[in-house]
């Protein structure tokens, strides 16, 4: 068994406590506990700090970011001119930090995504997995008396406004940032907004229905299902999908979805009126197989960097 030594470095700022709703941060989290417990060494460097000095097996690179800056960036490239060098992204819209490549010269050894390789048109890199990250963030919390019926919940998205526009009205609390916040308030829409969810203790736990939309382009170009899915799940509180996210519950390998869609404004107010109760008994039959599948990726992850870390090996011999 390979033990190997490997740099996670972070593309955000490193976090007091993890209560952030940035699904790639609390991903970074859980790779790192989980290898290990594998018997491997593994080190997380996050933005505006010193990156560690010493030679590694492999780097991976988690998310993007304009303003990658560690203070010692040059020196740490000199000893790691050879390492193995990945990237591992769960937003389609991101590219990587072109300063790796710039020093290092050379393409990313392997790329780990979200998404079906054709969504985007990354160049630069030799082997593409794609892997259900979203899985990464289902943790089963306490279940916690429900006192409001529906909310949506993460950042502004251009190719949403349509859906936006249709159910993000006064009966749907929206979760946000301040400047997201604005972002909605600009295409008129009025629902009721409040602040961003804190884990510690999710209000999404307070919540019957999360509504579930998603990107225009992923209906027809598979992205795994949200992360906010699987956190609506964690927290007991069930997820209502728009029927234009149809392709991506047929390809996720969920059962018995029929239940939960929705196509219109007055659809989607009918389930006040339903039995929350047996939707949530339907829904929780999902949990032991996204608790298998997440376990899958995480050993998947663990088997992609030991594959990747020897082919680099017998490059460099």
């Amino acid at each position: 068994m390979i033990s190997l030594k490997l740099l996670i470095i972070e593309t955000s700022t490193r976090l007091k406590k993890l209560t952030t709703v940035v699904v790639h941060l609390k991903n970074v989290v859980v790779i790192q506990k989980f290898l290990q417990k594998k018997g491997h060494h593994v080190d997380v460097a996050y933005c505006k700090e010193d990156l560690p000095l010493k030679k590694y097996d492999i780097i991976l690179v988690s998310y993007s970011s304009n303003y990658l800056k560690f203070n010692n960036f040059n020196a740490f490239c000199k000893i790691n001119k050879k390492s193995c060098l990945g990237w591992i992204i769960n937003e389609y819209k991101s590219r990587f930090n072109t300063c790796f490549y710039d020093y290092l010269g050379r393409k990313l050894n392997f790329i780990i995504t979200n998404f079906v390789e054709n969504l985007v048109s990354y160049k630069k890199y030799n082997k593409f997995y794609c892997l259900n990250l979203n899985t990464l963030v289902f943790s089963d919390y306490k279940r916690l008396i429900k006192k409001r019926d529906f909310i949506y919940y993460g950042t502004f998205r251009d190719n949403r406004k349509k859906y936006f526009d249709s159910f993000l009205k006064k009966d749907v609390f929206v979760s946000t940032s301040m400047r997201n916040c604005k972002k909605y308030k600009h295409i008129g829409v009025q629902p009721t907004f409040i602040k961003t969810i804190d884990w510690r203790n999710p209000v999404l736990s307070i919540f019957k229905y999360s509504i579930y939309l998603e990107d225009e382009i992923t209906h027809n170009n598979y992205n795994h299902l949200a992360n906010r899915f699987y956190e609506s799940l964690s927290c007991h509180c069930v997820s209502l999908f728009h029927v234009s996210c149809l392709n991506t519950l047929k390809k996720s390998g969920i059962k018995n979805y029929q239940p939960f869609l929705f196509e219109t404004y007055n659809e989607l107010m009918s389930f006040k009126d339903k039995d929350f109760e047996e939707l949530l008994i339907i829904q929780r039959q999902w949990v032991k197989d996204i608790e298998k599948e997440k376990q899958q990726v995480l050993e998947s992850i663990e088997d992609i960097l030991i594959i990747e870390t020897e082919k680099n090996r017998e490059i460099d011999v």
